[in-house]
This record gives structure tokens, sequence and C-alpha cells, in this order.
């Protein structure tokens, strides 16, 4: 009878393995088939998933059994601030071509309510982000537009120019070559450079009156603001080069696991260490005081990827 009325109270954590009382877990509607009890998520494990999967893209979203767990289903058990950051998280990895903050020691998902005209600002460290280059804000039109690309081949094929000041395209239909910009700049057509600092000739007769204009000769307008991008930051082929043998040695390492776990039915035993013993999950790599080992392929998993991640 005790046994039942604790059953009814209690129920076990799936993750720590500790009695737990029901109004102090999360409890889901799943398991595996060799178990009795329905999943079930103590206070401090189910925080220690969802900051798991905050911090692991990988694991998101956070799920249990394959199914997705909500964070609203546990908000009554999860750390308020935990609850927006799972929110935050959600909205990050939905957006398509997410922006981060340029300032590497930040790197920050920049939302697209903080975005505007093509450059985000970082709510954390205020720094400015251009969202087609990802680089760090500059002046003008960004190069790396593709848009932009096709309006300077045609404005160059065309000898349009452009205001040295506030980079505006400018087209002479008739008149002398001496520009006057709406930012108030004062530039020379033929040349872009600032007026009477050049010797090019002050007119051309075929474009000194309506319906006699003719093609004249002048510089192509180049690609914009490609002297006015930031310097490139030396460490970054080096760090991008790191990342790139980072992420394929994980790939490659969890398809080895992926293709154990594939060709296998697996009968999972848990193994608990003697204090101070760890061993390895093959997945996530963490070293942990208890491990699942499947006695049949041998893959050893946390409870967090057995869980979580399969």
């Amino acid at each position: 009878m005790k046994v039942q009325e604790d059953y009814a109270t209690h129920t076990l954590c799936c993750c720590c393995f500790e009695r737990y009382p029901r109004f102090d877990v999360v409890e889901l509607s799943c398991k595996r088939e060799d178990e009795d009890l329905l999943h079930a998520y103590c206070r401090d494990c189910i925080n220690g998933l969802f900051e798991a999967c905050v911090r692991d893209t990988t694991l998101w979203p956070p799920r249990c059994c394959g199914a997705r767990i909500s964070v609203y289903a546990a908000a009554y058990l999860l750390d308020p601030k935990l609850v927006t950051q799972c929110e935050t998280k959600d909205k990050e990895l939905s957006t398509s071509n997410p922006t981060y903050c340029s300032n590497r020691s930040c790197a920050e998902w920049i939302p697209p309510s903080n975005i505007k005209a093509a450059v985000g600002k970082c709510y954390n460290c205020s720094a400015e982000t251009c969202t087609t280059c990802k680089n760090p804000k500059h002046k003008g039109l960004c190069p790396e537009d593709e848009d932009v690309q096709q309006l300077m081949k045609y404005a160059g094929e065309q000898k349009y120019k452009r205001c040295f000041r506030c980079r505006t395209l400018v087209e002479l239909e008739i008149g002398c070559n001496h520009m006057r910009c709406s930012c108030g700049a004062e530039f020379c057509y033929l040349c872009g450079e600032p007026w009477k600092t050049c010797s090019c000739d002050s007119f051309i007769e075929g474009r000194l009156f309506r319906g006699h204009a003719t093609q004249t000769p002048g510089s192509p307008i180049p690609m914009p603001e490609k002297d006015e991008l930031p310097e490139p930051d030396p460490m970054e082929d080096v760090i991008s080069g790191l990342q790139l043998r980072l992420a394929s040695f994980v790939e490659a390492s969890t398809n080895i696991v992926s293709a154990n776990v594939a060709t296998c039915s697996h009968n999972w035993v848990r193994c608990a260490f003697p204090l101070g013993e760890k061993e390895g999950c093959n997945i996530c790599y963490e070293a942990v005081s208890a491990i699942n080992k499947c006695s049949q392929c041998g893959v050893s998993l946390c409870t967090v990827c057995l869980n979580n991640r399969l």
C-alpha cells in the first residue's frame, strides 16, 4: 500500500534516477521499450537540459525520445531568465540568413527588430554589423550585395559618377562637368575628384545642349566602398580554419556513432562509476560519472545524448 501511495505522489527522474514529488518534475508521455515508467525530469535536470540546448545548437530543440519538449510545458520549473533565453534561441534558429555581431568577442545574434537599412545593432555590445557581408558597418552600399553589383555594372557602362562625399550615383544629361550634389559637395563629372582639383575640361560641347549629348570619355565606376570596408582581421582565416577542422572532426566522429546506432537494436545498461571516476560520451565527449552502454555494439552515451539526441 505504501509503495502504491509513493508511486502516486513521487516518480523517478530519467536523468539522475532520483525520486521526486510529482509536483516538482516535468512528466512526459515517452519512454523506451524496455522501461516501465514514462520519462520525467526533476527541476535540476530539466534546467540542465535546457541550458545545454541553449549552449549547443545541435541539441536544439530540447527533446526526449525524439519528441520536442515545449519550453512552456516546463516553464514552471525553469529559471525565468532561461525561459527568455530559450525563446530567443528559438527565434534565432528559425530566422533565415541570421546576422551575428561582427565583434568577435561578442558574436551575439542580432534579432530582425534590431536591423534597419541592412545594418544590425547588437543589443549586447552596441556594435553595428552589415547584414549583407556580415562585416562591421561600413559606409555606403555593400559590395557583396548582388543587386548593388548589377547596379554598379550598369552604372559603369553608362559612365555614371558617385559623389565622393555621400556616395550618391549621379548622371549628367546636359551641362558642364561641374557637379553639385544634394549633400553640398562639388566635383568633376569626368574624374569624380573634388571640383577645381583636376585638369579636366570644364565642359564638353556635345553635352551643352539637350538632344546633342554624345558619349564622352570617363573612368569606369568602381565597385563601391571596397576601400572603405574595415581592415580584415588577421586571425579570421586562422579561426575559420580551426572551426572547419573542429566541425569536420565532430561530424566524422558523430557519423561513426550514428552508423553504429542505425545498425544496432541496442540493449542499454546503465553503469555508475566509483566516486571520482568518469567516462566520456561517444557523441558529446562529456565525462560523466554514470554512462549508458550498449551491450551489443559497445556505444557509450550520456543520459542527455541517449534521451535527447537519439
